[in-house]
């Protein structure tokens, strides 16, 4: 009973700390419009107060909540957080201030006002049987001019899932103004944070960063974590997520969150054994606990507090990956949607896949790669298949989406020539072109990256044109998206082996790291030229006792994390 009321308190922090759409369903609403409000409140609600000048008030017909709706008016400009502070210090003296933030450009424009926050409380009580009772109250501010619009709904804890599709159908359809409901056109912001790996769901890897690497970039803060095993590999695989400012990691059995400013940690939280990415993606944090039965967390990004837990079918599963609502994963040999707000099943599929190439999403398509060597395209709505691809090589990545397009790196096939990078039209599966490689070239890797009409990759080569004493060199290679003609090529670095290196784009910059050489080589997008400044990898000489775990660009900042002995290290570059 005890664990049902904390999932419920969660929930209703959850649907408050993200923006709230409401699924389609039949019931019927009634639609007020007055004073410059428009709202719709649905059947299961009756208006006990009707003031038109500045309130109504709404009662459940089973007597579970009420909401309020209060119009107020200023003398004096008060911000969006002032006047959520004066409501806060006259009517809620005693509560528990569980949740608060500031309201989305989306949630600002639909409701036409200039600004808005959001608030959750919490009150214990002590009802006539001496019972414990904890009330909830959620609430949205509105600012617009010398008026304030406040809708908040206040129930019993237990009793919020039975009123938050009401809350929904109100919060979405109130706004303020005359005439028809102006439209909403928010510009997305893409590519400005790691969400998870790859950077997105499509796994473009390209970030909007500008780390000034015409200088030597400084170090701005470092933080060493102590490991709680001897084998420091156990941390390997965690690689983080970058996202508002903050950076969110694993080491070992902790997930920790710290401030990309200041180098200051937000919280730790206890989750045993992952070895696998984390994902953040509105508000919530997810990852999947190891084990033999390996569990998928749900937890608020502000606090590390669970929102909810699904058990997964087995010890073999990839990345998780969330788009538009849904989070995919692939669990055991089929792939999973869930709704990503509660872990509800929508659908899942089984097909033989493969769980190292995680998913790849955008808005109509899952990409998919089974039996290592077949691409599949299914409907992202329902997993049916749309096109299936056999490649002539094993694939070495998951694929990539841009636009369009599906991109696929293969392994070369010693016996027969292969196109090593592959484009196809992801509506139809045609192929549209791709890259193929010297008859000399050995021991081959790619990684690839995607940016404004142009595909990168890096190659691990040993080719006569490249041969060197020093062994295999590093390419980076650029094509254009829409033919694969060659736009240029840099050898960087050598490598000893075929190493863990990878490519990111950013703005107007190309950068690769992972070569056993002890550098990250910045490349210029446009030419390939190099910058003037190489960044050292490591201060610790003996290059062979440090492990690079990830690189990350982030605004201006580069952010590495390595692993050396039990210890693990972050540290911020600017």
């Amino acid at each position: 009973m005890k664990k049902n009321k904390l999932i419920t308190i969660f929930l209703l922090v959850f649907v408050f700390s993200s923006f709230v759409l409401a699924d389609d369903d039949e019931r019927s609403s009634k639609k007020y419009k007055n004073n410059d409000i428009n709202f719709e409140i649905d059947e299961f609600w009756s208006n006990v107060q009707s003031d038109k000048r500045n309130k109504y008030v709404f009662k459940h017909k089973e007597d579970i909540a009420t909401i309020n709706i209060t119009i107020f008016s200023f003398s004096e400009p008060v911000t969006v957080n002032a006047f959520q502070k004066k409501i806060m210090s006259s009517h809620y003296d005693g509560w528990m201030n569980l949740f608060e933030r500031q309201g989305s450009e989306y949630e600002i424009k639909k409701a036409n006002v200039e600004d808005s926050c959001v608030a959750v409380y919490c009150k214990t009580l002590l009802n006539e049987r001496l019972e414990v009772e904890k009330d909830l109250v959620g609430e949205y501010y509105y600012l617009k001019g010398s008026r304030g619009y406040l809708l908040s709904v206040i129930t019993a804890q237990e009793l919020w899932t039975e009123i938050e599709d009401s809350f929904k159908t109100l919060v979405n359809s109130f706004w303020v103004g005359n005439g028809e409901r102006p439209e909403i056109v928010v510009e997305k912001k893409k590519g400005y944070e790691w969400e998870m790996d790859g950077q997105n769901a499509a796994n473009n890897k390209n970030i909007k960063a500008n780390p000034d690497f015409a200088k030597k970039l400084n170090e701005l803060w470092k933080v060493d974590i102590q490991g709680s095993q001897n084998d420091h590999k156990a941390v390997k695989g965690t690689k983080p997520v970058i996202v508002n400012g903050n950076i969110y990691f694993i080491v070992d059995d902790h997930i920790y969150s710290y401030s990309i400013n200041e180098g200051k940690q937000n919280w730790s939280y206890k989750v045993g054994e992952v070895n696998r990415s984390l994902c953040l993606k509105e508000d919530v944090l997810y990852f999947i606990r190891h084990g033999k039965v390996p569990v998928l967390y749900a937890l608020m990004y502000q606090n590390g507090n669970v929102i909810y837990k699904k058990t997964l079918s087995g010890p073999e599963y990839s990345h998780p990956v969330v788009d538009n609502g849904k989070l995919f994963i692939i669990d055991g040999k089929k792939i999973l949607a869930l709704d990503s707000e509660t872990g509800r099943e929508i659908w899942h599929k089984q097909y033989d896949l493969d769980h190292q190439k995680r998913p790849v999403v955008n808005n109509e398509y899952v990409v998919l790669s089974e039996q290592g060597d077949t691409v599949i395209v299914c409907d992202v709505n329902s997993g049916e298949t749309i096109w299936r691809k056999r490649m002539d090589s094993k694939i070495m990545f998951p694929p990539l989406i841009y636009n369009d397009n599906v991109i696929v790196s293969v392994e070369k096939n010693h016996n027969a020539p292969v196109d090593i990078i592959n484009t196809y039209d992801i509506k139809n599966g045609y192929k549209k072109w791709g890259i193929a490689v010297e008859e000399d070239v050995e021991g081959l890797a790619c990684d690839i990256s995607v940016g404004k009409g142009s595909v990168y990759a890096v190659f691990s080569v040993e080719s006569r044109a490249y041969n060197t004493d020093e062994g295999r060199k590093d390419i980076v290679m650029a094509f254009d998206m829409k033919q694969g003609s060659l736009l240029w090529e840099r050898p960087i670095g050598y490598t000893e082996a075929v190493p863990m290196k990878g490519i990111m784009v950013a703005d107007q910059l190309v950068f690769v790291y992972g070569s056993n050489d002890n550098h990250y080589y910045p490349l210029d997008a446009v030419t390939g030229e190099p910058f003037s400044v190489l960044l050292q990898n490591s201060k610790i000489e003996d290059k062979n006792e440090t492990e690079i775990i990830t690189v990350r660009l982030y605004k201006s900042n580069l952010i590495k994390m390595e692993s050396r002995e039990n210890v693990v290290s972050v540290t911020c570059l600017n």
